[in-house]
């Protein structure tokens, strides 16, 4: 921007500028022609910074600059560890910069963003401060990632952000072709990535194309959070600068919101109303209110008063939209873009996780809720979804779904119509396999037709169609078993364990009398895993492995028995025979060409939990998000597994210390949970919730979560679940300083302990909590042996997880007091070493810290103050960025930072 524009007129002028930027020479000539008419002083500048931009352009200097000319002395100038090497380009807020990391520690590229000092005014380092602890809680694989920020020389304060190369979000798509689905499906990680910025208080306010790359490999990545405003921004005690004053102005008038334009009030449904204008211009080739002959006036206006055409008449009029494409438009998406655009805020999407579950339910022809619901409409989403299926089982869906509301069973009035519906079955069966769409149908009528709050009437339905299937299916053993392991399920998702222990034991009894191994297999496997679920895991085990090695069963049943095989490797933290079994019931299913995607995530799932507990957690994450994300595409993303997936998820990024991020994945389960009313919640969804609060000092909060969960397995007869959290209970009681509480609790939870596998979490964190107990006694000798005893079972399971980063860092503190400095010096680094190993992609971790903290601990002690004071620094940064300022280690890191 040149010297002595109005930082007010700079505000209009960069967008139009932007916009100008992207139009081809005839077109962008046409424009000016038009503004000269309208706006001849607007014009004027325009073309003044148009003439500087081709000047620069014809130097090579800088591509894309819409502020003027950066001085050419920054090249080769350092901020930080950071040396720049040449502008990528410029905004109205600042310029961007290629930089390469200078201090030696690792090669690599970054972009460094520098705030445009004409506008810095007072307080602008403040806010610019300010506007980089926003960023850094923006952790999302498609968000470029904060690295580091600070005040170079003369006062110049600076971002350094992931360098991210690829192509506006629109010409990428087109360039590709790309269909409607392909589209949408870019536009959801879009969304999720949005999605987490809302979660952190964080909007964008300025979504467009330009900000949305995608790289090469075809991943998303959001850039430009600078502008960005924490939604409680209004409640600052002080008032804006003319920093924030611009900031808080500036948009880009094609992708604004009514409110932008009218000065209203800024909330995420502006970055909603954005998100439906950058779908609509994706699928329609058109913007919505908009048309190329508009002036910037008319652009204005139309966005506020101009009622956007449904989106299939609108690409039907653009050219390159083909009659094909516009019928895939209509109806969903035409519903959905309207929603989205909706003039008033509250009339929008809630959330842009709303529109999310919106489009994900379009990609699995699933109802919508941006249309009015209906029978009819909800019916014809299920045909379309299965036409040979309902074809084959409509007779037995109707009985199944009658037995199951218990309110026509009466509709079953002989023999010869019961044989008519079973020979229906069969054929079905034979058609489509075992777990088609009957199966299916009662699961999404149990996940998405039931009234929220009625699981106690739907409790009640499962028993009265238990009662009719052991009359109805009285001497045909293989159907009666059948239903019997369905309704055991149901039971399951209702955290239901004791009846669906009952009905699995009858199921095996009666299938004993039918030759059909594979019914056999599968019945039994899910014994097994029930058998688990109560503590009884060498039974299980012995029973799961007397079938995966059965090679005369379906594939898809052989592959089920593996998941739960691997699934109880996961317990017993093995990552080799998890990853064993995980893997061979992929390829048992691939083999056979089964299609079966919720057993394939599953199994997915399970690898991704291997990688975890081998400390591979960047490829744990990657593995999950994969799994979920394809639950999601076909439109199950609240369903039973998709929860267990989100839940082992969760735990991945505990152990990356992303406990924010955990603990939003476990409450967001929870929140599917609850939404169901009076059904029991599973106790290690309440657990693990529980341990994210405890992590982050919210000890109030963890211990009543921790109460609950107790309260909910004790309802339900799980070992484990009572064992965890009655040491999580204690765990909590320790930190607050209640030892003889803290030991009543162990003690209450001793015998239970003893039926879990010696590696289970819960042992793991009961021997924490009592060699905690024992050093607060002054048993400090007796507490190490502790520690070592998880150091050597985890070593010798080739598990790198964190309980034995937790055993080493604990160790080295209890080193440090015995004097054993060399223990604990050699500890600390052990710890620090696996601490950056579990980090994986994140750019901090709470791990790091502390145990960086305790390295810092010991060589203080041994007089080594310079590399103390370094690391003590490096345990702060870490453990503010993850923890906050006023955890407890935050603030002892802090301490003796301060003291000499």
């Amino acid at each position: 921007m040149t010297r002595g524009v109005d930082p007010q007129r700079w505000a209009r002028l960069s967008p139009q500028l932007d916009r100008l930027l992207d139009l081809d020479p005839a077109a962008r000539e046409a424009e000016l022609a038009r503004l000269r008419a309208e706006d001849p002083e607007l014009a004027a500048e325009l073309s003044a910074l148009l003439a500087q931009q081709s000047r620069m352009d014809r130097e090579g200097f800088l591509d894309g600059s819409a502020i003027g000319k950066i001085e050419p002395r920054l090249e080769g100038q350092q901020f930080g560890a950071y040396t720049l090497e040449r502008p990528l380009g410029a905004g109205g807020m600042g310029s961007v910069w290629l930089a390469r990391r200078s201090d030696g520690r690792y090669e690599g590229t970054v972009a460094v963003k520098l705030l445009n000092l004409a506008l810095l005014g007072h307080g602008g380092a403040e806010r610019f401060a300010r506007e980089g602890n926003v960023l850094a809680r923006l952790t999302h694989p498609h968000i470029a990632r904060l690295l580091d920020a600070g005040v170079g020389a003369g006062g110049q304060p600076y971002l350094v952000l992931e360098h991210v190369e690829g192509e506006p979000i629109d010409r990428w798509c087109d360039a590709r072709s790309l269909g409607v689905e392909a589209r949408v499906r870019l536009v959801l990680d879009v969304l999720a990535a949005v999605a987490h910025a809302h979660s952190k208080l964080v909007l964008h306010r300025d979504l467009k194309p330009g900000n949305i790359l995608v790289t090469s490999s075809g991943e998303v990545k959001l850039l430009d959070f600078g502008i960005a405003k924490l939604l409680d921004d209004e409640a600052l005690a002080s008032p804006p600068t003319e920093l924030t004053a611009v900031a808080g102005r500036a948009f880009t008038p094609d992708y604004a919101a009514p409110e932008q334009v009218q000065g209203g009030d800024v909330t995420t449904a502006t970055d909603v109303y954005a998100l439906g204008v950058l779908l609509y211009v994706l699928l329609g080739g058109v913007h919505p209110t908009a048309r190329p002959t508009d002036t910037p006036v008319e652009r204005l206006r139309g966005v506020v008063d101009t009622e956007p055409q449904r989106l299939s008449e609108a690409a039907a009029r653009a050219a390159m939209r083909g009659e094909g494409l516009v019928h895939s438009l209509r109806g969903d998406l035409d519903n959905i873009c309207a929603k989205a655009l909706k003039k008033a805020p509250a009339e929008r999407y809630a959330t842009v996780q709303a529109l999310s579950e919106d489009l994900r339910r379009y990609l699995a022809n699933e109802p919508v809720s941006a249309r009015a619901d209906s029978l009819a409409y909800r019916a014809t989403k299920f045909v379309r979804r299965h036409r040979l299926g309902v074809a084959a089982t409509a007779v037995t869906v109707l009985a199944l779904a009658a037995g199951i509301v218990g309110t026509t069973w009466q509709a079953i009035e002989a023999q010869r119509q019961r044989a008519d519906a079973l020979a229906q079955r069969d054929r079905a069966q034979a058609l489509l396999g075992r777990n088609s769409a009957i199966v299916e149908f009662v699961d999404l009528m149990f996940d998405e037709a039931v009234p929220t709050g009625q699981s106690a009437a739907l409790q009640q339905m499962l028993e009265r169609a238990e009662r009719l299937i052991d009359g109805t299916f009285a001497g045909q053993p293989a159907h009666h078993a059948e239903i019997l392991r369905v309704l055991a399920t149901y039971y399951s998702n209702l955290n239901l364990g004791k009846k669906r222990m009952e009905l699995l034991v009858r199921a095996r009894q009666i299938v004993d009398q039918v030759p059909d191994r594979s019914l056999k297999a599968q019945i039994a496997c899910e014994h097994a895993n029930a058998l688990s679920g109560v503590g009884q895991n060498d039974e299980a085990r012995q029973l799961l492995d007397e079938w995966i090695a059965a090679p005369d069963i379906d594939a898809t049943v052989a592959a089920t028995c593996l998941l739960m095989r691997a699934g109880l490797a996961q317990v017993a933290a093995d990552p080799q025979t998890t990853l064993r079994h995980a893997e061979a019931g992929l390829q048992r299913l691939r083999g056979a060409g089964a299609k079966a995607p919720m057993l394939e995530a599953g199994l997915l799932g399970d690898v991704a939990f291997a990688h975890y507990l081998a400390g591979r957690n960047t490829e744990a994450d990657s593995h999950f998000r994969t799994a979920i994300d394809s639950i999601r595409r076909i439109g199950r993303g609240e369903s039973h597994e998709a929860c267990r997936l989100m839940l082992n998820h969760g735990v991945v990024r505990y152990a990356m210390s992303d406990y924010q991020g955990g603990l939003q994945l476990f409450q967001q389960v929870l929140q599917v949970y609850e939404k169901r009313g009076d059904a029991v919640i599973a106790p290690s969804i309440l657990g693990n919730s529980a341990f994210g609060l405890e992590q982050l000092a919210r000890f109030e909060e963890a211990e009543a979560a921790y109460d609950r969960a107790l309260d909910a397995a004790r309802r339900n007869g799980l070992v484990a679940g009572q064992a965890y959290a009655l040491v999580g209970r204690a765990t909590v009681q320790a930190e607050r300083g209640q030892m003889p509480a803290a030991q009543a609790s162990l003690d209450a939870a001793a015998s239970m302990l003893q039926t879990l596998p010696p590696a289970h979490s819960a042992r793991l964190r009961a021997t924490f909590a009592q060699a905690r107990i024992d050093a607060a006694r002054g048993d400090l000798d007796g507490a190490a042996r502790r520690h070592t005893g998880v150091i050597e079972l985890l070593s010798a399971k080739g598990a790198a997880t964190p309980p034995l980063l937790t055993a080493y860092r604990q160790r080295a503190e209890l080193s440090l007091k015995r004097g054993d400095a060399s223990q604990a010096l050699a500890d600390a680094r052990q710890a620090l070493e696996l601490a950056r190993k579990l980090q994986g992609s994140n750019p901090h971790s709470a791990l790091a810290g502390l145990a960086q903290l305790t390295l810092a601990r010991v060589q203080r002690q041994a007089g080594e103050h310079g590399a103390a004071r370094e690391g003590l620094a490096v345990a702060q940064s870490e453990l503010r960025q993850t923890l906050g300022p006023d955890h407890p280690e935050t603030r002892a890191a802090t301490q003796l930072l301060g003291t000499p």
